[in-house]
């Protein structure tokens, strides 16, 4: 990697840094390394970034994606994406952990589960336990089993679907699963 790719990678991270906190958000790299609760790893082929922390809660992010933990918790109990998909693995007897999109909220306690957000919809997969899914547009709540997946959208109905092998093989895939 040349040096102007680092410094211009660099100068991303502080510059989503600042306006995280202007916002109340941080950057989930930051969060990892202002206290050593979590740690942030890079994998490759996808490249991803994967956050791990002492309570066992697992957010995986493809690169380029948008996200940010939401102040308030060390570990985060409240991610939010506005783009591309996280894998989030949470563990059994933790509380409650939300992810928030611009469409929809998605709150889950011990499962695992995926979500992918665009800037017209956001979709929410379960792949273990159940997640508790509310269109920010209707209020509409709905409960995901293993599955089981749902797309918010501003102009769609909530419609609970079981999703067809492929769709599911195609979402993991973006996370070398």
């Amino acid at each position: 990697m040349t040096s102007g790719v680092k410094t211009a990678r660099r100068r991303d991270f502080k510059q989503a840094l600042l306006v995280g906190l202007i916002m109340g958000m941080t950057p989930l790299p930051a969060l990892a390394d202002q206290d050593g609760v979590c740690t942030t790893s890079e994998l490759k082929n996808p490249v991803r970034v994967v956050l791990r922390c002492p309570n066992g809660l697992v957010v995986e992010a493809e690169t380029r994606a948008d996200l940010r933990a939401l102040t308030g918790g060390r570990p985060p109990e409240t991610v939010s994406i506005k783009n591309r998909a996280v894998l989030v693995e949470t563990p059994k007897g933790n509380g409650a952990f939300q992810v928030k999109t611009p469409h929809a909220i998605a709150s889950v306690r011990g499962t695992l589960f995926a979500v992918d957000a665009t800037s017209n919809q956001s979709s929410v997969l379960v792949l273990r336990g159940q997640v508790a899914v509310t269109s920010l547009t209707t209020r509409e709540t709905v409960v995901l089993s293993a599955g089981q997946g749902v797309v918010i959208a501003y102009d769609k109905p909530v419609q609970v679907k079981t999703w067809p092998e492929e769709k599911i093989s195609a979402l993991l895939a973006r996370f070398a699963r």
